[in-house]
């Protein structure tokens, strides 16, 4: 069941609203939607387009495929994260203080569920896929290269003020709202994360979500079809 609201966007939008969760999926009017699993750079790769390209709508957080697919359907760019296993699970269980072995097992098969259709997912001129290394560092190139498969006009080739503002801005929602300081690390996190971290290396679904990981890696390296991987 859990699997099918998830591929579904109306069902899915109707599971947010009972739990009290507006839910924010990608429209037909967006410029680009960027997605994947929680805790994948999804916060601050679209706070650095939306700061970089202020005239475009990017709609991002809607952590489930059938937004992917929306998009997709409706001709708007997906761009795709994706995070090593054990650091984003480990993030987002830590993240949401749910460290229980039945957590811990659907975290790591909605990890398997969301990038498994990703991988079945044809690559095109439509839907590119980034490491999240590369989301939540970006570079002058690998802007350049995202710029051009977007087709859009870059407004100068100095990233670094955006990167501070960003920054700035990121400190500013955690100064005013103390809630969103949950999202971010510190040392009791870091703590906690090596904890879950050796937990999951140990479960037994871990291995698969590993496997499609590289996979993907694989298919990106192969296929050339990452804007960020390719010179």
């Amino acid at each position: 069941m859990r699997r099918i609201i998830k591929s579904n966007r109306r069902l899915y939008d109707a599971h947010l609203r009972i739990k009290g969760i507006c839910p924010s999926p990608p429209t037909k009017y967006d410029d680009l939607f960027v997605s994947g699993f929680p805790r994948s750079g999804n916060t601050f790769f679209s706070f650095f387009m939306r700061s970089y390209f202020p005239e475009k709508r990017i709609s991002t957080h809607y952590h489930v495929f059938a937004g992917v697919r929306y998009a997709l359907s409706n001709q708007v760019p997906a761009l795709i994260i994706i995070r090593d296993p054990v650091d984003a699970i480990s993030s987002l269980l830590v993240k949401d203080s749910k460290t229980s072995a039945a957590a811990m097992n659907g975290a790591i098969h909605d990890y398997i569920d969301y990038y498994s259709r990703v991988h079945q997912t044809p690559l095109s001129e439509k839907l590119r896929i980034i490491k999240f290394e590369h989301a939540v560092s970006p570079e002058v190139n690998n802007v350049l290269a995202l710029s051009n498969w977007l087709g859009w006009v870059r407004p100068n080739s100095d990233i670094s003020p955006i990167l501070r503002h960003v920054t700035a801005r990121i400190d500013e929602l955690v100064s005013a709202y103390p809630d969103t300081a949950k999202s971010f690390t510190n040392e009791k996190k870091r703590a906690a994360k090596k904890e879950v971290k050796s937990l999951l290396s140990g479960a037994a679904a871990i291995r698969e979500a590993n496997e499609i990981y590289e996979k993907i890696l694989a298919r990106i390296e192969k296929d050339g079809h990452s804007q960020f991987d390719r010179e």
